[in-house]
């Protein structure tokens, strides 16, 4: 099991809400592929952004951190559209 976290950064003026988590959640999960071996998604708001925590399968961290990479580029156009950028 991998853990990956990652900053998802708003603007300045975002206040970021449990419901905006909640929605992030669902919208990385949409974006989710079985390759990228993702096995949990803990999204949690934080000052000027969300904080995404990843567990995955991996054969290494370059590896689990490559299948985040490419989730991340797929749902790059959604997460804009809510304010966020990778």
């Amino acid at each position: 099991m991998r853990i990956v976290r990652i900053l998802l950064k708003g603007a300045p003026v975002t206040t970021p809400t449990v419901q905006g988590a909640h929605l992030l959640h669902d919208l990385l999960w949409a974006h989710a592929t079985p390759g990228d071996g993702v096995q949990h998604i803990v999204i949690r708001p934080v000052p000027h952004g969300m904080e995404a925590t990843f567990f995955l399968t991996g054969a290494s961290d370059e590896a689990a951190l490559g299948h985040i990479r490419e989730l991340l580029l797929r749902a790059r156009g959604p997460i804009a559209t809510h304010g966020l950028t990778v």
